[in-house]
Parts: structure tokens; C-alpha cells; sequence
């Protein structure tokens, strides 16, 4: 088959497939994570708080009015708690609240770069889209993390808290925070320089806090509420609402210790609720009753939760955060050896998708079958 119509072919079957019924995979997170799906999100479920954790996210230290998520996430060790050499295993489910930095992409340098050399060069590609980008980097001033409104500013700056590499951020507080078309433009600008070996859109980032207030015991999610004398609701409503909506979860009176602390109630969970079913017991609770657990926030920094490095995005051939028909077209074209084509570095490695390390037709099916949510 001559190129031209080894072209021809290739390309009508990428259309085709561009027809298809979109299958959409199971999204762990919702839309400011993107495509991502990291490993730091693999094991996480999206739970409904019914306005639980509302509180925190209204916080200034947080960033007034910031949206967020609360997910658990279940986890398994094996931990010599008692140091006789014997590790017990363990699993347990922890709770987290997720603030999502919808206004910031966070690019990570190519390894061996300059530091000051790759600012260079960083600095007019972001100005491109942001004429008034202010140079915290060189500069370094007091900003804005967060806003309510959009301020119409956006900021470069250094961060190694992302990961052992050198890292810059972009925050951005203007109405273009969140478009997925101006990250896929930074990104290949960045990329076609040999600048960046990680790039995490809007949103794929997120700060986290871990909060306590529940425990697990003799096969039971406990959870604790305190301050439940203050007169809203009665002992005698909540037990009346569990009866008839958790048949087997009971709400008692913890025995006084002592202490001095005021009266505390454990709501006990039946064995047979998984971590999930426990805490939606608690967010119904919240949402008729008006009362929550008494939960904790442990004053200590966790480190951000990083989303999927964009940059190595599998079926992102033209690098512009999507995968697309565009790709399958770019990767049809490449095949039948078209001069007027050519893939960036990473682009190659994405179109790499059958794993033998050689870019042929199996690819190019495996990327129609991937866009058309069927792979």
C-alpha cells in the first residue's frame, strides 16, 4: 500500500473512531483533578459530608471559602507497635480533607538545568498568556494564595515542597484558572524547550488535613461527640433517628471520668459497616439532626497530594493535556512517515501504548480504542 493511501486509511479509521459512544472510565475525583488518576489518589473514596468539614474550608488559614473534598482512603501495614520483632498487620481506614489548588499549574525542571538559565526561558512562555505575570521568583513579595473573587494576577514562584526536585508555580487568580486549554499551551510551550520533566494542571495539586474524631474497636467504627448537652436536639430524638434510619447503631452516654470534660457520646456503628457506610450514618446525622463528631485537626503539616504528571499523559501525542482525535490523527501521520509531522520527546513516549517499544498500527489502535472509551 503506497503512504498516501496507508495515510488515507489510518486516518478515516481515527475519524470512525472519534464517532464512537464515549465510555467514560470511573472518575475517583472530580473534575478539578482532570484526567488524573495518581497513584496518591488510587486508593481514595469521595465521601458526601453533608457540609461536615464546611468550617474548614471557610478558614483563613486555608484559604477563606476554598473548595474542597472529603475522601477516605484505606490503607494496610505491618507495624512492630511493641517492638518484639513480630509485626502486626494492620488495616485501617484514615479520613482526609482535600483542598484542591484550582489556581495553580506546578512544573517540575528537567533534571541537569540551570536553575537561573531555565527561569530565563520560563519567564516569556508563561508571559505569552500572562502579559502581568509577576517574577516572585527573582522577586520574592508576600502574595495571595486564595481569592474569592478574581484579582487578575498571576505569580511565578520556587517551590521544592512538591517533590526532591526543583519546582516553579504559577498561581493564578484570574478568570482563566481551571481552563484545561491554557495548561495544554504552558505545557507544550515548556516542554518543546526541554524545560520541564513534570507538569500537574489545575487542581492537581491539593493541600490536605487529616482530621480525628472516630476509632475502630471490637469490629466497630466509634464515633465521638462531644458538647451535646447544649439543648438543640435530645438524647432521646437521635436514638429515636437511628432506630429508624441505622437499625444496630447506637448513641450512648460515655461514663464520666472524672475529669471535669463535659458529657461525651459515642455513636457506635454495626460491625458490618465498612469506614464509607459508618461516616454516611454521621453526614445524615449532620444534615438532619444538625450535630457532627467532634473531630480534631492535628496541628501538623502533611504534604500535598500530587495529581498525574500531565506531561506523561499515555495518548497524548501533541502534548496539550488532552487525548483526543488530534493525537490519533498526529500518530496516523507519523506512521505513514509524513515529513511535515513530528512528536516532541514526551509525545513518543505516550504513543508507546502496546508496550513493545516500537511505535507501529497496534499503537495507533490501542490510542482509537483508549479515545473512544473503550481500552
Amino acid at each position: 500500500m503506497k503512504k498516501k493511501k496507508f495515510f488515507s486509511a489510518l486516518t478515516a479509521c481515527a475519524v470512525s473512531a472519534a464517532m464512537l459512544p464515549a465510555v467514560n472510565a470511573s472518575a475517583a475525583l472530580p473534575y478539578y483533578w482532570g484526567t488524573a488518576k495518581a497513584e496518591d489518589y488510587a486508593g481514595m473514596t469521595v465521601l458526601d459530608d453533608c457540609g461536615m468539614f464546611e468550617w474548614l474550608a471557610e478558614g483563613e488559614a486555608l484559604g477563606k471559602n476554598r473548595p474542597y473534598l472529603t475522601c477516605t482512603e484505606h490503607f494496610a501495614t505491618d507495624r512492630d507497635d511493641d517492638g518484639d520483632g513480630v509485626p502486626e498487620h494492620r488495616e485501617y481506614d484514615a479520613l482526609a480533607v482535600l483542598f484542591p489548588c484550582v489556581n495553580k499549574l506546578t512544573f517540575t525542571l528537567e533534571g541537569g538545568l540551570d536553575t537561573e538559565e531555565a527561569a530565563q526561558k520560563i519567564l516569556p512562555v508563561l508571559r505569552k498568556y500572562y502579559p502581568d505575570l509577576n517574577d516572585l521568583y527573582h522577586n520574592p513579595a508576600p502574595y495571595q494564595h486564595w481569592s474569592e473573587e478574581p484579582v487578575h494576577k498571576s505569580y511565578l514562584t520556587m517551590n521544592d515542597f512538591y517533590s526532591d526536585d526543583i519546582s516553579f508555580v504559577l498561581t493564578d487568580l484570574d478568570e482563566t484558572a481551571g481552563d484545561p486549554e491554557t495548561a495544554g499551551k504552558i505545557m507544550h510551550d515548556l516542554a518543546a524547550q526541554g524545560l520541564i520533566s513534570a507538569f500537574y494542571s489545575w487542581g492537581q495539586i491539593a493541600d490536605y488535613i487529616v482530621p480525628v474524631g472516630y476509632m475502630y474497636q471490637n469490629g466497630k467504627y466509634i464515633f465521638e461527640y462531644e458538647f451535646f448537652d447544649r439543648g438543640y436536639v435530645s438524647l432521646a430524638e437521635v436514638q429515636a433517628y437511628l432506630a429508624e434510619n441505622a437499625a444496630g447503631c447506637t448513641f450512648e452516654q460515655v461514663e464520666d471520668t472524672g475529669a471535669g470534660y463535659w458529657p461525651a457520646y459515642w455513636l457506635y456503628c454495626r460491625e458490618d459497616m465498612d469506614f464509607a457506610a459508618a461516616f454516611e450514618v454521621t453526614a445524615q446525622m449532620k444534615k438532619t439532626l444538625g450535630i457532627a463528631p467532634t473531630f480534631l485537626i492535628m496541628e501538623s503539616a502533611e504534604a500535598p497530594r500530587l495529581g498525574q504528571n500531565l506531561l506523561t499523559q499515555s495518548g497524548d501525542l501533541n502534548i496539550d493535556g488532552r487525548v483526543s482525535i488530534a493525537d490519533a490523527i498526529l500518530l496516523a501521520r507519523y506512521l505513514a512517515e509524513d515529513r511535515e509531522v513530528s512528536m516532541l520527546p514526551a509525545g513518543r513516549q505516550n504513543a508507546e501504548l502496546d508496550g513493545d517499544g516500537v511505535l507501529t498500527a497496534a499503537d495507533l489502535a490501542s490510542l482509537l480504542s483508549l479515545i473512544a472509551g473503550i481500552g
